[in-house]
């Protein structure tokens, strides 16, 4: 059995055996994002294909994860290639992927839920959502070491600061490492590269440079070392309500050192400030 890899979650009976499985072949399927800008007649309808494809994407419902939603998103663009063709201006010096036809140059991809963590990544066989609709949350696990929980997880801040509260900072630290080890391997970075794209889009939070509140509290903020530890903080304006775990900085530059091996760039996207500001 292969887990739900848009809900994350596993049962406890497979995590030891079943950390990452090989991803399913339409996992693989992409948005294809076309390149330049529509004729001037044109542009209207295009937008108008795009927010329609958008509404049925986010109102999709039933069993079905969202990756079928995305999935039947991609062929929709495929579908309608030929016409769009027909409507847009193309530069012409790219290496095309085979598995592209020609007109198309796939940018970039978003690896969201790895380093800034969002509940509905993680919600289980019960997620329906790809946002929270309240403050409960839709946050079920975090894998490989936090495979079930009694309450639903929000976000990253009361995840974080819910294990460390019950459970110890050691604890918690090693389950948002584990995961960051984890979620994304080099074999992720190269298939991305494989299909074309150039570009991964990285969401962080402020975590990655908790030593720069140093001057708030050097011991809470500035004991850590940040090129290597992963260290539970308080978020400085609720610390009674979030706390995170530092990013080593060298995980960030490995990342990114790996990811100029084979050809991508990487933007980094500082996506959550202090007090939950994005």
């Amino acid at each position: 059995m292969q887990p739900d890899f848009k809900r994350g979650c596993v049962e406890e009976a497979e995590a030891d055996s079943l950390l990452i499985a090989e991803r399913p072949a339409e996992a693989s399927r992409t948005i294809l994002v076309p390149q330049g800008r529509p004729a001037l007649g044109r542009k209207w309808l295009v937008a108008t294909v795009c927010a329609v494809a958008g509404l049925l994407l986010f109102s999709y419902r039933g069993n079905a994860s969202v990756s079928a939603a995305s999935l039947w998103f991609s062929q929709l663009w495929v579908d309608t290639q030929p016409w769009l063709q027909a409507t847009m201006v193309y530069p012409h010096s790219y290496k095309k992927p085979d598995n592209v036809t020609s007109g198309w140059k796939m940018a970039g991809v978003n690896l969201g839920g790895w380093y800034c963590l969002e509940d509905w990544f993680f919600s289980g066989a019960h997620g329906r959502n790809v946002m929270s609709l309240d403050q409960r949350g839709q946050g079920a696990c975090l894998p490989p070491h936090l495979n079930s929980l009694d309450t639903p997880w929000p976000s990253e801040g009361i995840l974080t600061f819910r294990l460390n509260a019950s459970r110890g900072s050691l604890h918690a630290a090693s389950v948002l490492d584990g995961h960051r080890q984890s979620f994304i391997r080099d074999d992720d970075l190269q298939g991305i590269a494989d299909i074309g794209m150039s570009t991964i889009r990285v969401p962080i939070t402020w975590a990655a440079f908790a030593d720069a509140l140093a001057p708030l509290d050097q011991k809470i903020f500035g004991s850590h070392n940040p090129e290597i530890d992963t260290v539970i903080v308080p978020d400085p304006f609720y610390h009674e309500q979030a706390a995170f775990a530092t990013i080593p900085r060298q995980q960030l530059s490995s990342l990114m050192r790996k990811a100029s091996l084979k050809g991508l760039k990487v933007l980094l996207d500082l996506h959550a400030f202090p007090g939950g500001a994005q």
